[in-house]
């Protein structure tokens, strides 16, 4: 069992994995991502100062240990040229429900604290490795966003869960407006206007304080046609003559 949002952990027969060494435990996390990667790559990644022929008999020794330590073989020996994954083997329990954007995993990400991919993972002096590990975060960040907001516009959902959704989505990235559009579009099916002008003036303080501009017209023109709504709804009916 393989987990990678947020503090990455391995588990075999319910004990944690502790991999021997850190580039091994790099390709693991790396083959686990891509599925599929060529060999050349994955050395010119975790070894690029040796030259291919120790970089490879590296990589040998790496996926040994790995089968080692994980005490069954994951990987699919079909292709020379590639390092796979066989998912019959292994299972990644979180990552995937999102790129696939899995609305049964829903809950199961509401009670996760962190969300970012591999927390707290490095591997010092590898330009590449980082760069690709950066370009993963990004794009599974902004694929948990796109699932966050699908999850949060479906109305068979709780509220709660909702509204907490659109909640960590803020937590993410507390400049984008459209998270809190999102929150105040969740609070306006609920008739509750104060919480809707409550995140409206955080958004507008945070702008003015961090980055000294305003919210966007889209916002508050959605804000004034919140408060007409108010005032319709609050307004007496008309006494009959």
């Amino acid at each position: 069992d393989v987990y990678v949002v947020g503090y990455p952990k391995v588990m075999v027969d319910g004990e944690t994995v502790v991999f021997p060494f850190k580039k091994a435990e790099a390709a693991f996390y790396l083959l686990m991502l891509e599925k599929q990667v060529e060999r050349l790559a994955i050395c010119h990644m975790l070894w690029p100062e040796m030259t291919e022929e120790k970089a490879k008999r590296n990589l040998r020794n790496t996926i040994y240990t790995i089968r080692k330590v994980l005490g069954v073989d994951i990987f699919d020996g079909e292709k020379r040229a590639h390092v796979k994954i066989n998912l019959q083997q292994i299972t990644l329990h979180d990552y995937d429900h999102i790129i696939r954007q899995d609305e049964g995993y829903f809950d199961a990400l509401l009670a996760r604290e962190e969300t970012e991919l591999l927390k707290g993972f490095y591997v010092s002096s590898h330009d590449e490795l980082e760069d690709w590990l950066s370009q993963r975060r990004e794009a599974f960040r902004e694929s948990l966003k796109r699932y966050l907001l699908n999850m949060c516009q479906m109305r068979h959902h709780v509220m709660y869960q909702r509204i907490k959704g659109a909640q960590k989505r803020i937590a993410m990235d507390e400049f984008d407006e459209t998270s809190y559009v999102l929150l105040m579009k969740l609070y306006q099916e609920e008739k509750n206007y104060q919480k809707c002008m409550e995140v409206f003036h955080r958004l507008e303080d945070l702008l003015e304080e961090e980055l000294g501009i305003l919210p966007s017209k889209e916002t508050i023109d959605f804000v004034d046609d919140l408060m007409n709504e108010r005032q319709r709804r609050e307004q007496p009916p008309e006494a009959k003559v």
